[in-house]
Formats: C-alpha cells, structure tokens, sequence
C-alpha cells in the first residue's frame, strides 16, 4: 500500500507529527509515501519578505521509501477565481501522484486543509483517506484566509473516510458538525542517553524549544526573567514574532536546532517552559514539547491553554498563570521531579511514542499487502 501525504510542514522543518506519523506508517502497512510540501495558502504578508529560508530548514534527514515533491503555487488561494491559475499549475503535479500510484492500492492523507486536498480527493480514487487535524488551522489565519480555509476544512473533513484530530477541543470541535473525530494526542521520540530528571543545573535553566510566533506571550517570559535575574531562560527556535522590547539579560535565544540536536538542548534544561498566550488560536493545540520535557523528566512550567489545562501536577504540569509566585512554583516543580521513580521516563516514553500512536491508524483490510 502507498501513501500520498499532503503535508502542513516542510519535509525539511523541525521533525513534527507529520514526520512520525509516517515513520509509523512505513512500519505498519505503508511502503511508499509521497509527500507534498505546503505552500502558502493565505494572502502574503509584508513580514513574509523578511522571513529567513532557514526558519524552515532544520536539516531533517531524507527517510527511504519517501518521496518529497515541492508543490506549485501562487499566494491567491483566498481569492476564488485568481486561485484557479493554481489549479492550472498543478495538472503536471496530479501526472506525477498517478504515475506514483499506478498498479496499486494506495491511501490519501491530507495534513491541511487546503484547495490542494480538495482537488486531490477528487481527482483520485484512494482505497481509504484521512483528514489530520493537528492544530486548529483557520484560527491561524484572519479575514479572507482565514474563511477560505475554514469552508475547505468542512469540505475536506467531510469527504474523507477518517478525520483524526490531536486535542479534545479539535474532538468537540468536528463533533459539534456531525462527524465521529478520532482522538490520536502527539507523542514523543527524543534521540539521547540519559535521563535529565536528576539534573537540576546551577544556575536553573527554564528552557523553551520550539517556534516563537504570535501564540508566544513574551510580556509573561520577561516578567519571569525580571523576578528571577539569577535564573537562565533559554529560547532554541525560530522567531516569527519578536518580543517588542528589551528583554532582560538573562534571557538567551538560541537559534532553530535540528530535532536530532533537540535532546542535547532540553537536556541542559532544569524545567521545561510553554509560556503560550490563552486564546483562540491555542485552545486546540495539545504541545509536543511537552511529551518532550517529560520523556526527559522534566517538570512543565506552562500556561492553561489547549490540551494543557486538562493536565495537572500528577503529570508534571504547573501552572504559570494560576498567581502563584514563582519562586515557589519553581520549588513545587522541583519537589515533583526529585520524587520520580528511576525508570519513569523510559515508562512515560514507551506511553506515548509516535509508534505507538500511530500504529493503529490503517484499517487492517488496506494494509494487508504489506507489513504487519
């Protein structure tokens, strides 16, 4: 069975969802994918001039049995009747998806919900397809983009056979129109040796790994530097949104790292921070940087958005905007992780593993002629 994958990320971007979810595929009933990279489906951005190719290149490696297509298009995917000269720019793309698929069976995936997945689910005939959810994506967008996207979703999560969603909101979300959403949370796979659950670093480093864009509360990050100058705040990632002041000395942001090198990183951390902004754009997100501080054993510093309000301190989980100072919070946190067991991080990453999420996801009926 093949796999045509429409993806939300660049093959080459920080290693996310998309990634293991087919590394889990190729393992279970999958033997060729073709994934298509994103491309801009909203109206540009005068900051779009600005931003740095390698925001998007972090080196991940080319994985065998994939193939990975950039896909033709100009940024007028809002605009209903401009947006048709991309359809006249992708016909050569549909020739390639058809020849890949010839003399099989093959899935559609479709990892965004764009014009792109609407013409492929119409111009293919997959044995099975999918719809993958993993953030609530029109709220990424506004005005003219932001509907466009919103009626492609409809239009995509009703035409699929599966809609898989990674949040309980994103859960009530396809629910409240009638659809049966499976539940699939992120996971974790961080390639180092040793647990970080007894490293507690002198100076305490609270690190942050991941992007920093309009969902990042800054105001909260600098507040936390200027209460505590003798700590370390380590930021690794791109910065999409800049802080718009000064920020204290004590604040250090690295560069966007490979995921390869993302397990040396938080290994230096002492806590793992999420300071995301509580609104509509986060209500749906469940952070995979959170499976990745706890695979580590690391104590989570975060705010109460999305998946995360769900959790509490049993899980790790303490909460920046509960009015907790925090000294003492940070003490709390600290408590928690020198009361784990030794072998609970090799237990919470067995758990929660992209395998083991993703090792159910195909009717057993479509990947009979391949793998287990």
């Amino acid at each position: 069975m093949k796999l045509v994958y429409l993806s939300p990320v660049h093959w080459h971007s920080y290693a996310q969802r998309p990634h293991f979810m087919v590394r889990s595929l190729l393992n279970n009933g999958i033997r060729e994918v073709f994934w298509l990279n994103p491309y801009y489906a909203r109206l540009p951005r005068w900051r779009d001039l600005y931003r740095r190719r390698s925001n998007y290149n972090q080196k991940t490696a080319p994985l065998d049995h994939v193939q990975v297509r950039q896909v033709p298009a100009l940024p007028l995917e809002p605009l209903p009747i401009l947006s048709r000269l991309n359809s006249l720019a992708w016909r050569r793309l549909l020739l390639e998806v058809r020849k890949f698929v010839e003399g099989g069976g093959y899935i559609l995936g479709i990892g965004r919900p764009v014009r792109l997945g609407i013409t492929l689910l119409r111009n293919l005939q997959p044995k099975w397809s999918f719809y993958d959810a993993m953030d609530d994506f029109p709220e990424f967008h506004s005005g003219l983009s932001k509907r466009a996207m919103a009626s492609h979703e409809e239009a995509i999560a009703h035409a699929v056979d599966t809609v898989i969603v990674s949040s309980t909101y994103l859960q009530e979300k396809f629910q409240g129109v009638g659809l049966r959403p499976r539940l699939i949370h992120n996971g974790c796979e961080i390639e180092l040796g040793p647990s970080s659950s007894r490293c507690r670093h002198v100076p305490p480093v609270l690190g942050y790994i991941g992007t920093m864009g309009s969902w990042f509360d800054w105001d909260l990050v600098c507040g936390i530097a200027e209460k505590l100058p003798s700590i370390v705040i380590r930021l690794v990632g791109p910065v999409f949104e800049p802080p718009g002041r000064e920020v204290p000395r004590n604040i250090e942001i690295l560069p966007p790292c490979s995921h390869a090198e993302a397990g040396d990183h938080i290994a230096g951390f002492s806590a793992g921070l999420i300071p995301f902004k509580v609104n509509t754009l986060t209500r749906g997100v469940d952070p995979i940087k959170y499976y990745e501080y706890r695979s580590l054993g690391l104590p989570v510093l975060t705010t109460r958005f999305g998946e995360m309000r769900l959790r509490n301190a049993s899980d790790g989980v303490f909460f920046l905007d509960d009015g907790e100072a925090i000294s003492s919070l940070l003490a709390k946190a600290f408590r928690w992780t020198s009361g784990l067991a030794e072998d609970e991080p090799l237990l919470f990453n067995s758990q929660n593993s992209w395998n083991f999420r993703f090792s159910g996801l195909i009717p057993p009926r479509y990947a009979e002629d391949h793998g287990s």
